[in-house]
């Protein structure tokens, strides 16, 4: 895997050369030490780490919600106007199932 670095605060001292024109320049060293390039790689590689524990708690989340959503339903269904309420729901939507998408409510 290839990656590019970017510092976010220049660390590398600071070298005065004369460019072209024969003006003095300041700027930041050119090359990185090889230690330099280890410890980003390792903050990188924290950070991704961090981000996957963050992906695992939002998909925690998300089948929590879809656990309540599926017990409400369950004890809705014991409601005896529960087929009814479906039923006029059904009639507002397409006959074409294929349509039945939030890009149809779009075209609307």
């Amino acid at each position: 895997m290839h990656f590019a670095t970017v510092e976010a605060r220049n660390q590398r001292p600071i070298i005065e050369r004369k460019d072209k024109f024969g003006n003095l320049v300041k700027h930041p060293k050119g090359r990185r030490s090889q230690k330099v390039i280890d410890q980003m790689k390792s903050v990188f590689t924290n950070t991704l780490i961090n981000t996957s524990d963050l992906t695992k708690e939002i998909a925690r989340n998300r089948d929590q919600v879809r656990a309540n959503i599926f017990q409400r339903f369950e004890k809705q269904k014991e409601n005896p106007d529960f087929q009814a309420m479906i039923n006029q729901f059904m009639e507002h939507l397409p006959a074409d199932r294929r349509n039945w998408n939030y890009k149809w409510l779009e075209k609307k």
